[in-house]
């Protein structure tokens, strides 16, 4: 990681050294073996097989008889119409064979290559003004309606902090001094001086706090009851506006927490309300592509090399 790779590329790239919950050894996991099988066959029921075979099967001449080479999935198709070409007196061992290579091709080979596909999954959907629109979270929040109005706009975890020491650094000559300034010395900075206006840090918090989906008159009248609830509990605009940040996240996990609440009752009214109640619908369906994984975008490493 140290040399520029990303964590999980150094754990794909490093071999276990010890056994794994399923009791692997330590050595990594062999491929499946090939299943192989070479029979003798007439010609007529060679080239069945061969025509049929979709590239799993070949063909070598050795004088007068065909050796046919079988390596992978051999169709049904295929070995009805080698078993049919073959004399009445070969075909019950030559579909023996050949049903029992299909057999252990069929064990070795992955689901894609037995023709296997994934089911298809329904998704959620749900009744959105009169029209069915896939689920989405953010669709729970335009059925909640949130607004500020009327809401708690307390913040009773937001306590004053006492504020770190003041220390005097003075020089003598050719030394630094630093020493801790005596209280009865130090500036009281949270005295209310007049500067700091109200409006002045609504504004500064309506600016931090802005979402799309509240309106500012609503965001502005909250903050102003926010700030008033805190000024009754004995904090200076001063403080507060020297704490801007840490008020800033506090209001703003106060309205995610609003959000939250509202959302959770949106979506237990709409589960008991059976007009606007999830459903599935054989029109909203993932259906896995094959040989095709729908990645939202591909990785290209942290490095952007530039040449010119």
């Amino acid at each position: 990681i140290a040399m520029g790779f990303e964590e999980f590329e150094a754990v794909a790239a490093i071999e276990p050294s010890g056994p794994d919950l399923f009791g692997a050894s330590d050595s990594p996991r062999p491929a499946p073996p090939l299943v192989k099988t070479t029979l003798e066959l007439p010609k007529r029921a060679a080239e069945e097989l061969l025509a049929g075979s979709e590239g799993t099967v070949s063909i070598e001449r050795d004088g007068d008889k065909y050796l046919a080479t079988v390596t992978g999935i051999v169709p049904l198709a295929a070995i009805e119409a080698a078993v049919a070409a073959s004399p009445r007196a070969g075909r019950q061992s030559l579909e023996r064979d050949l049903t029992h290579h299909r057999a252990l091709a069929l064990k070795a080979a992955s689901p894609l290559e037995r023709g296997e596909h994934l089911a298809r999954i329904p998704l959620l959907a749900i009744p959105l003004q009169g029209e069915l629109v896939l689920f989405e979270p953010a669709i729970l929040s335009d059925l909640a309606d949130f607004k500020l109005a009327g809401q708690d706009a307390s913040l009773p975890d937001f306590t004053e902090q006492d504020d770190a020491p003041a220390y005097l650094i003075d020089v003598e000559g050719e030394r630094v001094r630093i020493a801790t300034e005596s209280p009865a010395m130090q500036i009281d900075l949270n005295i209310d001086s007049g500067v700091i206006r109200r409006e002045d840090l609504i504004r500064t918090l309506d600016r931090k706090l802005q979402r799309h989906d509240i309106p500012q008159p609503d965001m502005i009248a909250w903050l102003g009851r926010a700030i008033d609830d805190l000024t009754r509990r004995g904090m200076e605009l001063t403080y507060l506006a020297r704490h801007i940040n840490y008020l800033a996240d506090a209001l703003k996990s106060k309205i995610e927490s609003l959000s939250a609440a509202a959302t959770r009752r949106a979506c237990q009214q709409a589960l008991l309300d059976p007009l606007r109640a999830p459903r599935l619908d054989e029109h909203f369906i993932f259906d896995f592509p094959e040989n095709n994984y729908p990645a939202k975008y591909r990785y290209d490493g942290r490095y952007t090399v530039c040449v010119g």
